[in-house]
């Protein structure tokens, strides 16, 4: 375990202890394009099931949330140009979060807020990160 990977996990623990998670997702979403060119049969057999079953890998050993509403942010880390063909990253993760028992739904109750940064191109692979908090906290921290 290298140095970086320690510092992760000690992080991880204070973010999670304030309700924070940080995940990081192996793969992207299709593209706003791919999905709507896809027949749903097709859609969920090659994207929908892997990308709930590796949200599961990632929420793994975590709480679900309890402090709502929240805050979720997304980044995709990849070769995709335009950042509105990224849109369909916030069906997945929502879906993905309920799918995983993070959350018990993804309305207004339960996601306050929905980031969804421009792409990150140069990376070696593509992969989605995802960062969920509860309003209350962002808000406390951008007060002080």
């Amino acid at each position: 375990m290298s140095e970086h990977d320690v510092m992760s996990k000690s992080v991880q623990r204070r973010l999670a202890a304030q309700g924070v998670a940080i995940l990081t997702i192996p793969r992207i979403p299709p593209s706003l394009n791919v999905c709507l060119r896809m027949n749903r049969h097709k859609l969920q057999r090659e994207h929908i099931k892997p990308w709930h079953l590796e949200m599961k890998v990632a929420t793994q050993g975590m709480e679900p949330f309890t402090k709502f509403p929240l805050k979720v942010t997304l980044q995709l880390r990849c070769n995709i140009a335009d950042t509105d063909n990224t849109i369909m990253a916030v069906k997945f993760a929502m879906d993905g979060l309920k799918h995983a028992g993070m959350i018990p739904d993804d309305s207004k109750k339960y996601i306050g807020t929905i980031v969804l940064l421009p792409p990150q191109s140069g990376w070696d692979k593509d992969e989605t990160k995802i960062t969920i908090a509860p309003e209350t906290i962002i808000k406390l921290a951008e007060s002080t």
